[in-house]
C-alpha cells in the first residue's frame, strides 16, 4: 500500500524517511553521495529546521548522506560468499571431468583391440573420434539427468531449513535457464573432456593400438596423462577441504563469542502506536509504563522493559556525538555511536551489567536534567581512567547536553563478527518513541509465555498491533544463518571432492595396476615379493598424492586470502587447516591405493604370463 505523505506529514518522523532516486547514466554512487552531502550542509545552513536542528550544524558534525546501490540494499554483502561458492563449484566440475577423462582414456586403452580392428576394416579416423565424442557426451548427458533431480531435492531442502535472514533464499529454483545452462554445461563438458581420448586414440592409429595390445599397457603419455589429472584432482580437494576447514573454524570461533548479553530466556516483539491516539509524549510514555506494569504480572515473567531497537536485530539507529571539553577538530567528522531508547530495567531484562552508576530511573522525566547511559567501549576511549560519571555528551542532532549516570558493558549490535561500536542509551521518558520493542525475560522457555504476554498487551490497548514476535536466541541466530549456509554448502563441497579424488586415486593405480600384469608376474616368477611389489605401488601412490599436494597448497593459499573477509579470528594461514588437511588427504589416497596395491602383491604369475 502506497501512501501519500502529504495525508499526514507527520506520521513518520523525518529521520525514518529514506530517499529513493535514480542515477543518471555514468554517475557513480560516491559522486551522488558527495553531491547530496553539500545539498543537505548548504540546506542547514540557510534553515537548521530542515535537518531537524535548531542550530546550524557545526563543523565535525559528521552530518553526512549515505549512497547506496538498491541491488545492495536488497541482497546484502553477499557477492563475495557466491563467488566462493561458485569458484568451489567449478572446482567439482573440474574433479569430476578429470575422472570422467580418466575412464574415457582407461576404457580406450581396453578397447585398443576393437578400435584397431575397426581401422583395419577401413574405418576412418574422423569416425572413430566422431564415435568416441558422441559416447563422452551422452555419459555427460546421462549423468547431467539424474543430477538435475538431485539438485531439485538438495534445493528443496535448503529452501526449508531454518536459515531466515539470506537474502531471497525463498526464490532460489531449477527454472527453464538454469535447465538450459547445465544441459549446455553437460554437453561441453563431455566434448571437452571426450576430446582427450578421442584424440589419443586418433594418433595412435592403426599400429599404435596394434603396438599396445601386444605391450598389454597403457604405454608412458597415457600413464603420465592420467597421473596428471589426478594430481589436479588432489590438488584441487586440497583447496576446497581447507577453505571448508578454515570456515567451519570461523564458524565455531563465532559461535563462542560473548555478544555482550544473555539470549537464553528472552522474548521480543514489536509494538508501535499511533500519534493519532497518542499524540503527545506524555501520554505514550504513559501507555509503555502501564504496558510493563501488566506485562509483569504474568506467571513466569521475571523482568519486562522496552527498546527502541534490538541488538543484532538488523536494525541501526546512530549519529554523531560530541564529548564535552574533546570536541574534534574544525573540518573533521564526529564519532558515530549507536543509539538506544530503553525504559529502566532494560539493562537487567538482556542480562547486562552496569560497572559504574545507577541504571534509569522512573523519576528521570522531561522536567529533571537530561541523562544518559554510555557503554565501556565509549567510556574507556574518552576516561580510561573510569572517571565517565558526570561527564556530558551529546549527539550531533540534538543539542542539549546529556550527563553521564551509568557505564554498561558493550553489545554486538549489526553481527557477532563486527567489534564494538559505541552506544549511547537514552531513557524512554525523556526521549519518548512511538515504535518500540517489548523484550521479557521468562522463569523458562519464552514461547510458553508468548500468549499471555499478547493478550496483556491487548487489554492495555486493543488497537495496538504486535508483530515479529520471536525469541532473543532466534534473533541471535540469525546472524549466523549466512555463514551456516556458506559453510553446509563448502564443507558439502569439500567432502564430495575428497570422495571423487579418492575414486581418481584408486581408478589410476588399478589401471597403473592392470597395465602392469604381466610385469608383475614376471618379477614374481623370478623371485620378487610380494610385500615388495605392495609396497612399490603404495609408493607410485604416495608420490602421486604428494605432488598434488604440493600443488594445491599454493592453490589452498591464494584461496585462503580470497575467503579471509569471510573468517573470524582465524589466520588465511590457520596451521591446523595447512597441516591437518594435507595428513588427511594422504590418509585417504593410501587407503585408496592400498586395494591396487594387494591386488598387484596377490597377482598369480601363472595367469599374468598367459594375460593377453
Amino acid at each position: 500500500i502506497w501512501i501519500p505523505l502529504g495525508l499526514n506529514p507527520h506520521a513518520t518522523h523525518p529521520y525514518f524517511l529514506t530517499l529513493v532516486g535514480r542515477l543518471k547514466s555514468g554517475v557513480a554512487p560516491s559522486a551522488a553521495q558527495a553531491e547530496t552531502t553539500g545539498i543537505l550542509w548548504s540546506a542547514g545552513q540557510s534553515d537548521p529546521h530542515l535537518v531537524g536542528r535548531n542550530d546550524p550544524p557545526p563543523p565535525g558534525s559528521g552530518l553526512k548522506t549515505l549512497v547506496v546501490p538498491l541491488k545492495e540494499g536488497i541482497v546484502g554483502n553477499t557477492k563475495k560468499p557466491l563467488l566462493v561458492l561458485q569458484i568451489s563449484v567449478a572446482f567439482i566440475l573440474l574433479i569430476a571431468c578429470a575422472n570422467v577423462a580418466n575412464l574415457l582414456m582407461s576404457r580406450g586403452t581396453a578397447r585398443s583391440r576393437e578400435i584397431a580392428l575397426r581401422y583395419a576394416l577401413g574405418s576412418s579416423p574422423r569416425r572413430i573420434i566422431k564415435q568416441l565424442l558422441t559416447e563422452s557426451v551422452l555419459l555427460a548427458i546421462a549423468g547431467a539427468v539424474p543430477g538435475i533431480a538431485l539438485a531439485w531435492g538438495i534445493v528443496h531442502v535448503l529452501s526449508r531449513l531454518p536459515l531466515a535472514g539470506i537474502p531471497r533464499l525463498d526464490q532460489v529454483g531449477i527454472d527453464g535457464a538454469v535447465l538450459a545452462f547445465v544441459i549446455v554445461l553437460s554437453i561441453l563438458t563431455g566434448l571437452i573432456f571426450g576430446f582427450v581420448p578421442a584424440i589419443r586414440t586418433h594418433r595412435l592409429g592403426l599400429a599404435g593400438c596394434t603396438n599396445e595390445i601386444q605391450k598389454g599397457s597403457s604405454g608412458r603419455t597415457s600413464r603420465w596423462t592420467n597421473r596428471v589429472l589426478v594430481g589436479g584432482q588432489i590438488a584441487l580437494c586440497l583447496v576446497l577441504l581447507i577453505g571448508a576447514g578454515l570456515v567451519l573454524k570461523s564458524l565455531h570461533r563465532l559461535l563462542a563469542v560473548d555478544p555482550g548479553f544473555q539470549s537464553n530466556n528472552v522474548l521480543t516483539m514489536l509494538l508501535p502506536v499511533t500519534n493519532l491516539k497518542y499524540p503527545e509524549a506524555p501520554r505514550q510514555v504513559q501507555f509503555y509504563q502501564n504496558l510493563l506494569a501488566q506485562v509483569r504480572t504474568v506467571p513466569g515473567v521475571t523482568e519486562a522493559a522496552i527498546t527502541s531497537t534490538l541488538p543484532l536485530g538488523g536494525e541501526e539507529e546512530s549519529d554523531g556525538f560530541l564529548v564535552e571539553g574533546q570536541e574534534p577538530d574544525p573540518g573533521s567528522d564526529a564519532k558515530q555511536a549507536a543509539l538506544r531508547t530503553v525504559s529502566p530495567g532494560y539493562f537487567r531484562t538482556m542480562g547486562m551489567s552496569l560497572s559504574q552508576g545507577r541504571d534509569f530511573l522512573e523519576t528521570d522525566t522531561d522536567t529533571s536534567p537530561q541523562v544518559v547511559v554510555v557503554d565501556h567501549t565509549l567510556a574507556d576511549r574518552y576516561w580510561p581512567h573510569g572517571d565517565a560519571l558526570g561527564k556530558r555528551v551529546r549527539t550531533t542532532g540534538d543539542p542539549p547536553w546529556l550527563t553521564i549516570v551509568g557505564v554498561v558493558n558493550g553489545v554486538k549490535d549489526q553481527d557477532l563478527a563486527t567489534d564494538l561500536q559505541p552506544h549511547l542509551y537514552f531513557p524512554h521518558s525523556q526521549h519518548p518513541g512511538l515504535r518500540m520493542y517489548l523484550v521479557v525475560r521468562s522463569a523458562g522457555n519464552p514461547d510458553a509465555i508468548t500468549s499471555s504476554v499478547v493478550r496483556k498487551v491487548q487489554e492495555v490497548d486493543s488497537d495496538v498491533p504486535v508483530y515479529a514476535i520471536r525469541s532473543m536466541q532466534d534473533v541471535v541466530e540469525r546472524t549466523l544463518n549466512s555463514q551456516k549456509l556458506i559453510d553446509i554448502l563448502l564443507t558439502s563441497f569439500a567432502i564430495l571432492a575428497l570422495i571423487l579424488a579418492a575414486v581418481g586415486i584408486y581408478g589410476v593405480m588399478s589401471v597403473f595396476v592392470t597395465s602392469r600384469t604381466r610385469e608383475f608376474g614376471i618379477r614374481l616368477a623370478v623371485g620378487a615379493q610380494p610385500l615388495n611389489l605392495l609396497l612399490s605401488v603404495l609408493q607410485q601412490g604416495m608420490l602421486l598424492a604428494l605432488g598434488g599436494i604440493a600443488v594445491g597448497l599454493v592453490g589452498a593459499f591464494v584461496f585462503a586470502r580470497t575467503i579471509s573477509s569471510l573468517l573470524y579470528h582465524v589466520s588465511s594461514t590457520d596451521p591446523i587447516a595447512f597441516l591437518g588437511v594435507p595428513l588427511l588427504l594422504l590418509t585417504v589416497a593410501l587407503a585408496a591405493c592400498y586395494w591396487p596395491a594387494r591386488r598387484a602383491a596377490g597377482t598369480n604369475p601363472l595367469v599374468a604370463l598367459r594375460y593377453e
